[in-house]
């Protein structure tokens, strides 16, 4: 897995073995599908977004995990950069306001609102669902 440190492979594959893939008889990981093992190649590298088109049950959602987790525990892992342990209370505090209670987004001069820095990620839709809500409107 180029693209991610030795910690950071060593956590990621603890992370998976818990059970996002599955295991085989002999409580070995199963060899992941071709995309899924693609989009994680893709993935771990800024500027390599990829498109996965596969059948039903054929890990999609997987193939489109597996880079978002690899790529939070690479940061999560770095030696000089590690994320601190939350705050005692931090599950209390509304997460998409900052300590202050301000908004997370913030309104430009034209009113228009941008997410601050962090970690941002799009979810994968089935494609009945786009062609869907297209011939609907």
């Amino acid at each position: 897995m180029d693209g991610l440190n030795q910690r950071a492979r060593k956590v990621f594959l603890d992370l998976i073995e818990c059970g996002l893939i599955g295991l085989d008889g002999e409580k070995k990981l199963l060899r992941p599908y071709r995309h899924q093992v693609q989009m994680l190649q893709r993935g771990v590298r800024d500027g390599h977004a990829g498109i996965v088109t596969s059948g039903t049950g054929s890990g999609k959602t997987e193939a489109f995990l597996l880079p978002v987790l690899a790529t939070i525990i690479q940061e999560a892992t770095r030696e000089r950069e590690s994320w601190s342990a939350p705050k005692p209370g931090y599950l209390q505090q509304r997460w998409w306001r900052d300590a202050h209670g301000r908004p997370m987004a913030e309104p430009d001069r034209k009113g228009s609102y941008s997410l601050r820095p962090g970690i941002k990620i799009g979810g994968p839709v089935p494609i009945s669902v786009v062609v869907r809500s297209r011939c609907l409107h």
